[in-house]
């Protein structure tokens, strides 16, 4: 099975960390990482993911980011729209996306206690739906 990952780099920190544990499921789970692509940040992931998607090489994308909670509605309407985008493309393509979105209304604090899981439970789905 091959695997690509689209990760966000806004929010880096988190995404660095969230990518790893990607990767590692991915061994894990012998399936092969064919391409990561980085965006700058998780409303650049739905275009990333649809070019992906519709390589003959790749069966499953991996959709990893950090939408935090700020004083506006601004994480709700990105990572709403998001999730939307991702599940009409996974749909159209007949292959999977794994949602490693974290967010929205999360705190620091929660990002960083949920990085690896996101991380780990988007490969999983990936390869459970292939």
């Amino acid at each position: 099975m091959n695997i690509a990952v689209v990760r966000a780099e806004f929010n880096q920190q988190y995404t660095d960390e969230m990518l790893e544990a990607a990767q590692n499921k991915i061994e894990e789970a012998e399936a092969e990482l064919r391409e990561t692509v980085e965006v700058p940040g998780v409303h650049e992931i739905p275009l990333a993911a649809a070019r992906l998607l519709r390589r003959e090489d790749i069966d499953g994308v991996v959709a990893l980011g950090a939408v935090i909670e700020g004083a506006t509605d601004h994480d709700q309407v990105i990572a709403q729209n998001v999730s939307k985008q991702l599940i009409e493309l996974s749909c159209e393509e007949e292959k999977p996306v794994g949602y490693g979105v974290i967010g929205p209304g999360v705190s620091w604090a929660q990002v960083e206690q949920r990085t690896e899981q996101y991380a780990e439970e988007a490969v999983e789905a990936v390869v459970d739906m292939s």
